[in-house]
């Protein structure tokens, strides 16, 4: 029998909603191996050796094979048989040309930054579905604590330091997440990006006229539509709906609520947020 693909992933994580949300689209079937964000179990020392050295999830193995990062499992999974979507077109190819621009442009957005920072700074947020009880100490606790375990983790493995040498991330953005002004100059950035997603989806929708099967670069679904759902579903779990599309992009709105009645999406990401932020 042949093996199937293991994904060490954490349900909430955002990076590892693409990279589940690649396998659902392609039908493939995989072992999960979930992975606890609110322990830091991806800083244990079996995780760091044994699977991913920058200490980060997702990651997956086949075949003897680990890819430590979502865009190289996306795009591994991509060429696995399957009678999915072709997830990265021919970048030769007019569509696989939008493809790779769409997606270098929504994953330059410093998802960190947009998740924690509208938990922090609740008051620019409406409809948030973060719980109340996640309060900004209990942010700052969360965020301190990653930098201060990693140290601990760096500390009593020496022979780890090199893995986890750019493993800072979200320590690392704590100033700009604690800084209401820097937090603002990021949701900017967002509104630009999504200003020239909302007119992509306006030319596919002329481009498909009359066809509800229409999607940010063509008539299937790529690795564009993955990450620009997953982070709609983020923005509406942290109360960035209003702000980003709700309010005034209507191909945007109808996009999301097509994007929901996938059931690779429901499946792969649905409830996946509620658990955003969990502590110990």
């Amino acid at each position: 029998m042949a093996s199937v693909p293991v994904l060490y992933h954490a349900e909430e994580g955002y990076f590892s909603q693409l990279a589940r949300l690649a396998l659902a689209e392609k039908g493939i079937d995989y072992k999960s191996h979930l992975i606890s964000l609110a322990t830091d179990e991806m800083h244990e020392a079996w995780f760091l050796r044994t699977v991913n050295p920058k200490g980060m999830v997702p990651a997956m193995e086949h075949h003897g094979k680990y890819y430590t990062d979502s865009s190289d499992i996306m795009v591994y999974v991509d060429t696995l048989p399957s009678d999915g979507p072709k997830l990265f077109p021919d970048d030769s190819s007019v569509m696989g040309d939008r493809v790779g621009h769409f997606s270098d442009l929504l994953g330059s957005i410093n998802v960190r930054v947009v998740s924690y920072g509208s938990i922090f700074h609740r008051h620019l947020t409406v409809d948030s579905q973060v719980s109340p009880l996640m309060t900004k100490e209990k942010v700052r606790a969360r965020i301190e604590g990653f930098g201060k375990n990693l140290a601990i983790v760096q500390e009593q493995n020496p022979d780890l330091k090199a893995g986890l040498s750019g493993r800072r991330g979200l320590y690392d953005e704590a100033d700009t997440i604690f800084d209401e002004k820097r937090v603002i100059a990021v949701f900017e950035d967002v509104d630009r990006i999504f200003g020239e997603v909302e007119e992509e989806l306006q030319k596919r929708k002329a481009e498909f006229a009359g066809d509800d099967e229409y999607w940010l670069c063509g008539n299937t679904v790529t690795v564009a539509d993955i990450h620009l759902s997953c982070f709609l579903h983020r923005l509406t779990f942290v109360g960035q709906a209003q702000r980003f599309y709700l309010s005034k992009r209507p191909l945007m709105t109808d996009y999301y609520n097509r994007i929901l009645q996938r059931n690779s999406f429901r499946v792969a990401c649905g409830d996946a947020n509620s658990r955003f932020l969990k502590t110990k």
